[in-house]
């Protein structure tokens, strides 16, 4: 049984002994009412999401898909409904907050993420347990009031196995880690090499790096991919986060003329001091029979 195989059927397991319901007030957990300040969220993903998925988003997509799974906590057993404000939507990605731009933004950036995608970069080895292509949240309202509008969002179901109870074999890292990055390729690689800190090193072949970045057709030559992919990617993580990455390349053994997989070197940098994410208010409350997480601007 492959990694996310055994994932998904332990997720079942548990989500059938609890006869396949969604949270209510008896699941509650304790101090949910309590109002918390935050700084930043921990990012936690199982393994086989981070390094068996290639991502169809674009940086702001990304960084919202980061920031909704800093939302989970570790003692959630299912998804909780996020209802975030559009002031924080906005400054996750470009700063101060304007009303009337920032609003038009936001709608445009949600309904496109509606649209984004993750694909299994080896969908043969999923046998039917997913589709091929999957969308990764609901958009199930947006409100207005007093001027102010919110976002009510929901992560996909499939996710559950991936990001909820993650105890071995998970990647974790700080919202604040990535929240300055301005780099595609950057926000891709980072949460990849902080899979594999903890080993100081990784070692991937040529043609599944290419593909995990959605670079599968493209740059034959490594030369030409190190230049505009790879390097500006290690530039920006090295400048921003609290790893320092060096690679080499390594030349195939059926064709030495060609690189065959690259070596990353991972090590953490001492003492480094991290950028914060807006500052927020967060309050797990009752709607009716569910409980929604609200998310607003401090």
């Amino acid at each position: 049984m492959r990694p996310w195989e055994l994932h998904i059927s332990k997720w079942k397991y548990a989500h059938e002994r609890r006869g396949g319901r969604e949270m209510n007030a008896k699941d509650k957990p304790n101090g949910s009412k309590s109002t918390l300040q935050s700084t930043s969220h921990l990012v936690v993903q199982g393994n086989s999401l981070v390094r068996s998925f290639i991502t169809e988003m674009s940086v702001n997509q990304l960084k919202l898909f980061y920031y909704l799974i800093g939302t989970v906590e570790k003692n959630d057993n299912s998804f909780y409904v996020v209802d975030v404000d559009y002031k924080t939507l906005y400054r996750l990605t470009n700063g101060d907050y304007t009303a009337g731009y920032g609003k038009k933004y936001v709608d445009a950036l949600l309904r496109e993420a509606v649209e984004s995608k993750l694909t299994p970069l080896k969908p043969a080895a999923w046998k039917g347990e997913l589709p091929r292509r999957l969308t990764w949240f609901k958009l199930l309202a947006v409100t207005s009031r007093y001027g102010r509008s919110s976002a009510r969002i929901v992560l996909e179901e499939w996710l559950a196995p991936f990001l909820l109870h993650q105890q071995k074999n998970f990647t974790a890292f700080q919202f604040a880690d990535i929240s300055q990055m301005t780099g595609l390729n950057a926000l891709k690689l980072y949460p990849l090499f902080c899979s594999f800190k903890s080993m100081g090193s990784w070692e991937v072949g040529f043609s599944e790096l290419k593909c995990l970045l959605g670079q599968c057709e493209a740059y034959s030559a490594y030369k030409v991919f190190y230049k505009r992919v790879l390097a500006p990617a290690i530039k920006e993580i090295n400048e921003r986060t609290g790893i320092n990455v060096a690679c080499e390349s390594i030349r195939s053994k059926e064709d030495r003329r060609k690189v065959g997989s690259i070596r990353f070197t991972i090590t953490e940098k001492p003492n480094f001091k991290k950028s914060a994410p807006p500052r927020v208010k967060i309050a797990l409350v009752q709607d009716g029979d569910t409980f929604v997480r609200v998310i607003r601007a401090a």
